[in-house]
């Protein structure tokens, strides 16, 4: 869920190219509704995003009660603090990206929340 379609398209072919299926949502205005009722190994979720942020949708999701069968990995230009990152991890999130980071390294944190 990414509200910027260049980068879920990039995201999407490194991952298809990589062997694993994506569903583009750049819409966070639906995300909540389409992770509640579809099957996914994994959602990858920007934090800034205008209307319904990243943010909003983890406590959608958490109060849900959908965190504890969904993982969530933030991809998000912004740096966290030591607090946020503890509270996102409290609401369910699995791991952290920065979208500056090479895309081999989001690929290996991608693996190892699926594995885990």
């Amino acid at each position: 869920v990414d509200d910027n379609d260049s980068i879920n398209k990039a995201l999407s072919r490194f991952l298809e190219f990589n062997g694993y299926t994506c569903d583009l949502l750049s819409s966070p205005e639906n995300a909540v509704d389409k992770i509640t009722h579809g099957s996914y190994d994994l959602v990858i979720l920007d934090l800034a995003m205008p209307k319904v942020s990243g943010y909003d949708i983890i406590e959608q999701l958490h109060k849900s009660g959908k965190t504890s069968s969904v993982k969530i990995l933030i991809n998000t230009a912004s740096t966290l603090d030591d607090k946020n990152r503890d509270d996102l991890f409290k609401l369910g999130v699995k791991g952290f990206n920065l979208k500056t980071n090479d895309p081999e390294i989001l690929l290996e944190k991608i693996k190892t929340i699926i594995k885990n």
